[in-house]
């Protein structure tokens, strides 16, 4: 991220983070671990993993969602 949104994520106390859902990877911004309480090497590695931070109904809205793109041939999805 460059410094200033970095500064802002951090003065506004909130993290980013980017799956590239077809490969399964996920990245975190530096300040997730913290903002989250965990550790650093708590957060999830894999774009699946990181399903374990929603509730099980958002998980599954999530994951219609994203078939939905993928089954359109679509390639990003933002919310």
């Amino acid at each position: 991220l460059a410094e200033d949104v970095r500064l802002a994520l951090d003065a506004a106390g909130m993290f980013t983070w980017e799956s590239d859902l077809r490969a399964g990877t996920i990245r975190w911004s530096a300040n997730a671990a913290a903002l989250l309480g965990l550790p650093g090497d708590a957060l999830p590695a894999t774009a699946a993993g990181s399903l374990d931070f929603l509730a099980a109904d958002e998980a599954a809205r999530l994951k219609a969602e994203l078939a939905a793109v993928f089954a359109r041939g679509g390639s990003h999805y933002r919310a």
